[in-house]
């Protein structure tokens, strides 16, 4: 058909196939002539010698035939499936002419690529069912396995449950659509049992939760019925409460307030935003950062919001002072008059930035379960020692320290300390361990061993084998091999044969922090937009289960990663305070620069810019009459003295001058 339609549009097209079929007549012609004369397949001979054959393109295309057999167009169609649910795309895809003409030239034979139909029904069920065969094959075969879930709601505002899995290879499980149920600690307890059953429960070590009430209310309920199941609230969320609680702190949040309303003063007018992107390029080049506001829910962006605001310090300034642009008056006060303002910002990232720093490591999916003791420890020294510089008055620092304390108490349990102790890579950071640290560490240690039906004596034994260094600890080839392989594949690999590998393979295999229910619902949300919101909340199931499987598939095999000593130590001091932060230039001793923050500022009653500002408290919270010392337990120094009244007289005459 396709030659015949070219043939009637050119002319020439018709000269040509009659000059082929003539050449290929008179060729069949001379051939048999010459065979009559004797004459060789050569054209040897005195008779004439064959002419050659035409060869054009159309006498090639009328001998191409392109066959498909049902089972071949049902291989490729399951291929262009996989391919669909891998990148999350509609599955009305192919609908319409255009696929269909590019699948005809790469094929003629395949015309009807698979339908919306089909890739929402039969194709679906059919990769779903693969992907679920695989998925409990790697349940049973498991031999430590973390169950982790979180709530949210969907595109239809229904609440839903995720359910991942971690083998150590997080998994998705299921959503479950909460519906009319009312959502208390004993239906999720009877939800959470559910999945403990279909994933085999006796080897489940651990539950990630968020941190309210009504989960923490199921954690006993988990931890009554399955005893060698320990229930924690995730690390990265537990970091984020602390980061709540610090910039709860008066002076904090009064700063945090502000630094909002100097970023929504240029980011909520586009004729502000233009000027500013323009000084902005003007100064930093590639280099520039944009303007950051935190999240309703992510305390830890106030640190991201600070660090904004100071890297952007000299373009916000040049732009405030543009005549022809609008800014209330306080707005330019704040971010160029008030030089003390930029000074608290640099103070309150010293303090924050370390903290933001943890809670990225944490959420990384080469964090352990160890790395939670590390990282919570690490903070709480940094904050305690820089305390005196932050210029905190005593009440803030009493504050603080007792935030720290309740915090680490709350995120820390004793399955930490565990990891932490068999951890091959703090090795050299054992001190940081406490006696009672210890003694919790060893208790959960024989616990576990009991359940998995070791000898406790040896268990015991080889525990102090591997703190003394002594018997198989004792080679420095073991240690040596340590830095080299992660922690589980050290102890599952070098370290086989020891009562202790059992144990320290399953804890260092565990997840520190439920950032993959995070992760998974941003699956969700991709899938189940608003455009296709009335998909099925079966099918979104399947479809998100498909795409983060066949993603995962893609990867190769699943080989824990981890982050070494050296990485988190680099990482965590590149946001520490730098010494010009700490010290002072001028050379004033403690006291001196402690007694000098502690006078009342006037500036901090102009806080009240606009009236987003309207409730904060009027007083200074900067330097209210408290008077400092490092610690709780340090005799306090004489309070600062007063100014001499001067005698009654007639009262000043106002002036008219602004207040800075």
């Amino acid at each position: 058909m396709q030659s015949s339609a070219q043939d009637e549009d050119d002319p020439s097209a018709d000269v040509d196939s009659r000059e082929t079929v003539s050449g290929a007549t008179t060729s069949s012609s001379s051939l048999g002539s010459s065979r009559s004369l004797g004459v060789g397949a050569s054209g040897e001979g005195d008779g004439p010698s064959p002419p050659k054959r035409q060869r054009t393109a159309t006498a090639g295309m009328t001998k191409f035939v392109d066959t498909m057999t049902p089972e071949e167009k049902e291989q490729i169609d399951e291929s262009l499936a996989r391919a669909v649910y891998a990148k999350g795309l509609p599955l009305s895809v192919f609908e319409g002419g255009h696929f269909q003409k590019a699948f005809n030239r790469l094929r003629p034979a395949y015309v009807k690529p698979p339908s919306r139909y089909k890739l929402s029904g039969p194709l679906l069920d059919k990769e779903y069912a693969k992907i679920e065969a695989i998925n409990k094959e790697k349940f049973q075969s498991s031999k430590c396995k973390a169950v982790m879930l979180d709530g949210c709601a969907n595109t239809r505002t229904e609440h839903v449950i995720n359910f991942i899995v971690c083998t150590p290879e997080p998994i998705f499980y299921n959503y479950k659509i909460v519906g009319d149920s009312v959502e208390n600690h004993e239906f999720i307890a009877t939800e959470i049992k559910k999945v403990l059953r279909d994933v085999n429960e006796k080897n489940v070590f651990l539950l990630v939760t968020d941190n309210a009430a009504v989960m923490k209310a199921a954690w006993e309920v988990i931890e009554t019925e399955f005893p060698h199941i320990t229930a924690v609230g995730c690390a990265a969320h537990c970091l984020n409460l602390l980061f709540k609680d610090l910039v709860a702190i008066p002076k904090l949040s009064k700063l945090i307030l502000v630094a909002n309303s100097i970023v929504k003063a240029i980011k909520k007018s586009y004729r502000n935003l233009a000027v500013f992107r323009e000084k902005q390029k003007a100064k930093y080049g590639n280099l520039s950062i944009s303007l950051k506001l935190a999240s309703k829910t992510r305390w830890a962006g106030s640190a991201i919001t600070l660090n904004s605001l100071m890297r952007n310090k000299a373009a916000i300034q040049e732009t405030v002072v543009n005549d022809d642009l609008t800014f209330k008056e306080t707005v330019r006060q704040w971010a160029l008059d008030n030089t003390k303002f930029w000074e608290r910002v640099k103070i309150a990232l010293d303090m924050l930035k370390p903290l933001h720093a943890c809670v990225t490591l944490i959420e990384s999916n080469k964090a352990l379960l160890s790395d939670v003791f590390y990282l919570t420890k690490k903070y709480s020294t940094a904050v305690t020692t820089n305390l005196r510089n932050l210029r905190f008055k005593r009440t803030d620092r009493q504050n603080v320290k007792r935030i720290l304390r309740e915090r680490e108490s709350f995120t820390v349990k004793p399955i930490h300390k565990a990891s932490f102790l068999l951890d091959p890579r703090y090795r050299e950071q054992e001190n940081m361990l406490s006696d009672d640290d210890v003694i919790e560490a060893i208790d959960f240690i024989t616990k576990m061993s009991e359940h998995l039906e070791l000898n406790e004596g040896a268990v015991t034994a080889n525990l102090a084998e591997l703190r003394t260094k002594t018997g198989f600890f004792g080679r420095e080839s073991v240690w040596s091999a340590a830095e080299r392989m992660a922690p589980n594949i050290w102890w599952d690999g070098i370290c086989s044969r020891q009562p202790l590998a059992p144990i320290a393979g399953r804890l260092l295999s565990l997840p520190p922090s439920a950032a993959e229910s995070e992760r998974n619902w941003k699956l969700l949300k991709y899938i189940h937009s608003k455009p296709r919101n009335r998909l099925q909340n079966e099918r979104v199931k399947k479809l998100v289960a498909l795409k983060a499987g066949l993603n995962g598939e893609s990867k190769g095999p699943v080989n824990k990663p981890f982050f070494t000593v050296a990485e988190i130590d680099t990482f965590f001091e590149s946001y520490l305070p730098g010494e010009s932060t700490l010290v002072r230039a001028d050379g004033q001793g403690e006291e001196e620069v402690d007694s000098e923050a502690e006078e009342d500022d006037p500036d901090d009653d102009e806080l009240e810019s606009d009236g987003s500002l309207s409730d904060l408290e009027a007083g200074s919270d900067w330097s209210e009459g408290d008077e400092l010392s490092g610690d709780e337990d340090e005799e306090p120094p004489s309070p600062p003295r007063r100014r001499q009244q001067s005698p009654p007289g007639p009262p000043p005459r106002r002036s008219t001058r602004c207040r800075r």
